[in-house]
């Protein structure tokens, strides 16, 4: 199924996207199982085997969190169509297990439990049967309960209101781990000296969580491990298959939900809307056609108007696009706005850099703006509109959240670290402007080239497709790249007034070339209508 992705329409792109972030990713990857191999090793070598567990909790809640951020494997279709076939209840349960089994966070926590096993093994030799046995164990388990997790969250996420919670629990988690880390790492702040007062205080409240949680699988094969290496056998066995039970568990409920999947459960958004009471049979009236209807197709601002305010109305309902907009605000709100106070850097470098990371959030959603529409993009052909309009008014939102995120990274910047200067700002502000429109230019055709679509209901979706993904995210680096060349060279020359002046020439410059582009999507629209259908129209 995975090599049978590449022979769709864009395939190869996104698999050449896929390569090009590889060695970034093998080294992120490289750097999280050296961080456990080498804590275990520590563990191990100074006679506190029992604190493996630690390293054992750390990788169980990077596992969800990097499924939540990675997302599931990608399919060309449904698994619940597997429904249709003539199979069994226990063989669908099988085929859904193992259908998303391969996530990229089920392979990076599984690496990291063996990276843990072998810092044992280094310290210890004599330990690395036990080990590798009670990590596999756990590895195991881990990917188990991950599958099951996810087949329940997205039965609970079913309704708006649910998947608004959702994302709050997840962003106040999130939130609640950068602080700490920002509080408690050393290399945040200008002393890189160790506090052991902070580490101690540390230290005794895991200790004291830990006599809560001992019965759960990343305590159980911690300790297994230190039992082991007192001789005892047993309690190393009774451990294991303690740990190993909770995953028969994490199954059991996986197949009872797979049991209801295949009975025909429907969790769309229709199905969970409550009827609304019939009127009265004397209340009917037959109204004529919609006059705002007849009066858009007639003047194109009300369509660019009733398009921008249903993407608004699209905004308010996927909780997940809204996690991607304040994340990286509030990431600026913990670094940049301390760094930009206390670097010897210039502040329009500061200023450029955190903007750029900022809008990486917002400026995705340009490059499939009919992710959310699914099959009804279709009206927007046979309607008496043109295609320009439709996307301007898609565009608009994209350019309102670009600015809204904009004002609050300034904003934020102001607050924390010293106020920008108002050339600064403004070279900002005009820098923003020339990427949003050439990320808008660029995204309108992609948009239509390359799909993809988005379910509000389900948990851990991106918002493109691998290639606009990161086609839009270089755009994004490299006009961040010119910019703070722009700058730092005006910085060095103390002429400073002639960061507006350049970025106002390429706002201009790019402004036209969107403008442009406009009039050629209604012709470029139709060549590709039956691949954008296509594509909007699966099950994803």
């Amino acid at each position: 199924m995975y090599r049978n992705g590449f022979r769709r329409k864009g395939g190869k792109s996104d698999l050449a996207a896929t390569l090009s972030v590889a060695p970034f990713a093998l080294m992120i990857i490289g750097g999280l199982c050296f961080g456990a191999g080498a804590t275990a090793a520590w563990a191990a070598a100074s006679g506190h085997l029992d604190r493996v567990s630690w390293v054992l909790w750390g990788i169980f809640f990077l596992s969800q969190l990097a499924n939540l951020n990675l997302g599931q494997p990608g399919s060309t279709f449904d698994p619940k169509q597997l429904i249709r076939f003539p199979m069994s209840v226990r063989s669908y349960t099988a085929v859904r297990l193992f259908f998303g089994i391969l996530a990229p966070a089920n392979i990076i926590v599984t690496l990291m439990s063996l990276a843990a096993a072998t810092g044992v093994t280094i310290a210890k030799p004599s330990f690395a049967g036990w080990a590798f046995v009670a990590m596999a164990v756990f590895a195991v388990v881990n990917v188990l309960f991950t599958r099951m997790i996810f087949a329940w969250v997205d039965r609970w996420l079913s309704t708006r209101r649910a998947r608004e919670a959702f994302t709050a629990l997840i962003f106040l988690f999130s939130i609640a781990i950068q602080g700490l880390n920002f509080a408690y790492n050393p290399a945040y702040h200008n002393h890189h000296r160790v506090n052991l007062q902070k580490i101690q205080r540390v230290q005794s409240t895991l200790t004291r969580v830990e006599r809560y949680v001992s019965a759960l699988p990343p305590e159980l094969a911690g300790r297994s491990i230190a039992a082991a290496a007192q001789g005892r056998v047993t309690a190393f066995a009774v451990k294991n298959l303690a740990s190993a039970a909770w995953g028969c568990v994490f199954l059991l409920v996986f197949a009872q939900r797979m049991k209801t999947e295949y009975r025909g459960e429907n969790l769309s958004d229709p199905a969970n809307v409550v009827r609304a009471a019939k009127a009265p049979k004397h209340e009917i009236t037959h109204a004529a056609p919609s006059a705002a209807f007849v009066a858009a197709s007639a003047r194109p601002a009300d369509v660019t108007r009733v398009v921008a305010a249903k993407e608004l109305l699209y905004l308010r309902r996927n909780t997940g696009l809204f996690y991607g907009l304040i994340m990286p605000l509030l990431m600026v709100l913990i670094f940049a706005g301390r760094w930009s106070a206390k670097w010897s850097l210039h502040g329009s470098t500061v200023v450029m850099a955190a903007l750029a990371y900022g809008l990486i959030g917002v400026f995705p959603m340009a490059f499939n703006t009919f992710g959310l529409d699914g099959a009804g993009a279709q009206t927007y052909f046979f309607t008496p509109v043109r295609l320009r309009e439709v996307l301007m008014g898609k565009n608009a939102l994209c350019a309102g959240l670009a600015l809204g995120e904009t004002i609050a990274i300034l904003g934020v910047l102001s607050y924390t670290g010293k106020t920008p200067s108002l050339v600064v700002i403004l070279g900002g502000m005009l820098w923003m402007v020339t990427t949003l429109l050439i990320e808008l230019t660029v995204g309108n055709y992609m948009s239509i080239r390359s799909p993809r679509r988005i379910d509000p209901g389900r948990t851990a979706q991106k918002q493109a497709r691998p290639a606009s993904a990161f086609l839009s995210m270089g755009i994004v680096l490299a006009s961040g790249l010119v910019g703070g060349l722009v700058t730092y060279l005006a910085g060095m020359g103390n002429v400073d007034w002639i960061v507006p002046i350049v970025f106002a020439g390429t706002a201009v410059a790019a402004g036209w070339v969107y403008l442009q582009n406009l009039n050629k999507l209604d012709a470029y629209g139709w060549l590709h209508r039956d691949a954008l259908f296509e594509e909007l129209q699966r099950k994803a």
